[in-house]
């Protein structure tokens, strides 16, 4: 379904390529063949983007993340390496777009591979047709697909805010604070992964489902946490140390706002991931979605002419922290659990631990004013401080002589 679902997809908007490229790039009136070339190529991708999706979401099912995040690892890196050498030897654009759709086509055989070999005799690619099946994929898909184009509004609208009222340069430092924090979301994706097959798997049982999301929603702020408040309190000395002095200048208090932001929807990807998973309700998030997109343009247009991309961040961060706090909210109801119980059992805890040692942070750098090198240190070392800190008060006795036990054997078979 998922793959006759590409190809349809291809063979409608192939023809409508040269449109797409006219309609998108209407400045570029002299390069038209290169943005119509990339445009195709960029289409032949599409099997291969859908089918990634079919077969990771199968190893997830299988709780075989360790899988997923291993062949994600490999071809990010291969990604970053080849198109930087297909730019380097061939100078062409197409070549790097090219190059990115072959190692999607290589993800999806690893996928593939593995799959065949965690369920064998079953992971075949056949002609079917189940009528009950297709009504629920296309039920499902459709309300998926629209809440998914409403995310990517809501993570993008600023960009389209930036460039309308501001410039290009100005846009660059937003685009480079914003790739720096929504690294934040690497270890929250991880446990939101991992909980997806067990909120379905115990969908059909409140009490078990609500033990295991107040679960995920512990780990997921003891991972997301102490990062989100510490790279908003170092802010400018990352950027200074990794960019230089002038672009930590002007984007320094954007990257503060965004990594709070972004930590918002850390925290979102759990209640999320159950209303995928366990509710199979995506047209909440559409709702969601749409609120937050409201008050991100909202309160990006307020403030941009006078705070400039800093006033497109608070934006962002407040449109975030809305979506999180409904959501949360939602689930909630649905749990029969008290949001505040919540917040005080779940987040509180590492709050409590990642704001002071952030306004430590930010009181050394204000009275030692040390270099960016230092300060890097500094975040380092408190960071570690906040991960022991959360050892001893965030995890029970069980899960420190688990994961004692768990490094014992690394160790062990390392030497």
């Amino acid at each position: 379904m998922a793959l006759a679902a590409g190809l349809a997809l291809i063979v409608l908007l192939l023809p409508a390529a040269g449109w797409i490229a006219r309609l998108a790039f209407p400045s570029y009136q002299g390069e038209h063949a290169l943005i119509l070339g990339a445009v195709c190529i960029t289409l032949a991708g599409i099997p291969a983007v859908i089918l990634r999706l079919v077969f990771e979401g199968s190893l997830v099912g299988l709780e075989r993340m360790d899988l997923t995040s291993m062949i994600r690892i490999l071809i990010n890196t291969l990604k970053a390496v080849l198109s930087i050498l297909a730019a380097l030897i061939w100078h062409s654009l197409l070549a790097v777009i090219g190059v990115t759709v072959l190692v999607s086509y290589l993800a999806v055989l690893l996928l593939y591979h593995y799959c065949r070999r965690e369920m064998p005799g079953h992971a075949w690619i056949l002609p079917a047709w189940q009528k009950d099946s297709l009504h629920k994929i296309l039920r499902l898909g459709g309300l998926a697909t629209l809440c998914f184009v409403f995310g990517y509004l809501f993570l993008y609208a600023d960009r389209i805010i930036i460039l309308s009222v501001l410039t290009l340069t100005l846009l660059g430092f937003y685009t480079g604070s914003f790739d720096l924090a929504i690294r934040e979301t690497i270890l929250a994706n991880n446990i939101s992964q991992s909980f997806l097959p067990v909120f379905s798997a115990r969908a059909q049982d409140p009490v078990a489902l609500g033990g295991s999301y107040f679960e995920a929603s512990r780990l997921n702020a003891i991972a997301s946490t102490g990062p989100g408040f510490l790279l908003a309190a170092f802010a400018y000395p990352i950027l200074a140390l990794l960019i230089g002095p002038g672009f930590a200048q002007h984007a320094s208090s954007s990257l503060m706002l965004l990594s709070l932001g972004v930590l918002c929807m850390c925290y979102m990807n759990i209640p999320y991931t159950l209303i995928f998973a366990a509710m199979e309700k995506p047209q909440i998030y559409v709702g969601l979605y749409f609120l937050g997109i409201v008050l991100h343009v909202g309160i990006s247009f307020l403030l941009v002419s006078r705070y400039g991309i800093a006033g497109v961040a608070a934006g962002f961060l407040t449109g975030y922290t809305a979506v999180w706090l409904a959501s949360l909210a939602y689930v909630s109801s649905k749990l029969h659990q008290g949001i505040f119980s919540l917040l005080s059992r779940a987040f509180l805890p590492s709050w409590l631990v990642a704001v002071p040692l952030s306004l430590l942070g930010i009181y050394l750098q204000h009275i030692w004013h040390p270099a960016p090198l230092v300060s890097l240190i500094v975040l380092f070392v408190l960071i570690s401080l906040y991960y022991l800190a959360m050892l001893a008060v965030g995890y029970s006795r069980a899960e420190r002589s688990y994961m004692f036990g768990v490094l014992r054997r690394i160790l062990k078979s390392a030497a």
